[in-house]
């Protein structure tokens, strides 16, 4: 067998990701482990351990420092969820949901303005972020959801959502959080249209 060393893939860490790495383990291993048992025997959402992966910046991993976020790349950010997830996987899909289906969406899609609004918030961990796809009688296909947009007659007003957001299953359901709720914007095709709107939960 010949290996063409020259066009191999390198698997191994550099030392940046060696150090978020054990960072993450560490984090893991010190806020999760001993807590895993009592939190799935009691169904417990630990938000309080969201609010201390906030604080060394698993909240907002992606996110540039100029919005209050680590500013680190995809490999840092496998590194942190594949740690995380070696001791808790929910904790880990958690800490995924928030960074890359919440805030990343608005990082990629969102205006200057809305960045700026919700960025460094969902980044330290302060909001929570979610995602909600699936409504209770048409599953995770948008085109057919009940819930569309209507047009408010001003290019300057946003969008409503009309009937009211029925999304029952979104990835957390907290007093901090902010969900990004996909709706249909287009019934046209076979597929239809699809649009992503940010809601921020009342507390209380």
């Amino acid at each position: 067998m010949i290996i063409d060393t020259q066009h191999t893939m390198d698997f191994d860490y550099s030392e940046t990701q060696e150090m978020v790495a054990a960072a993450a383990k560490a984090f893991a291993h010190q806020h999760i482990a001993p807590h895993v048992r009592d939190w799935d025997e009691h169904q417990k959402f630990p938000i309080a351990v969201l609010k201390e992966a906030g604080a060394l910046g698993f909240m907002g991993i992606l996110v540039p420092e100029s919005l209050g976020g680590s500013g680190l790349g995809y490999h840092e950010y496998i590194a942190i969820i594949e740690e995380i997830s070696i001791v808790d996987p929910s904790i880990g899909l958690s800490i995924a949901a928030h960074n890359s289906l919440c805030t990343n969406h608005i990082l990629s899609f969102g205006t200057d303005a809305q960045k700026e609004h919700w960025i460094p918030k969902l980044a330290t961990g302060e909001w929570i972020g979610a995602w909600g796809l699936t409504e209770h009688n048409t599953g995770s296909a948008t085109a057919l959801h009940a819930a569309s947009l209507v047009a408010c007659g001003a290019v300057a007003t946003p969008s409503l959502v009309s009937p009211p957001l029925d999304a029952r299953w979104a990835t957390a359901a907290l007093p901090t959080l902010v969900a990004m709720p996909m709706v249909a914007s287009s019934r046209s095709g076979i597929a239809g249209g699809a649009s992503a709107r940010r809601v921020r939960r009342r507390s209380g």
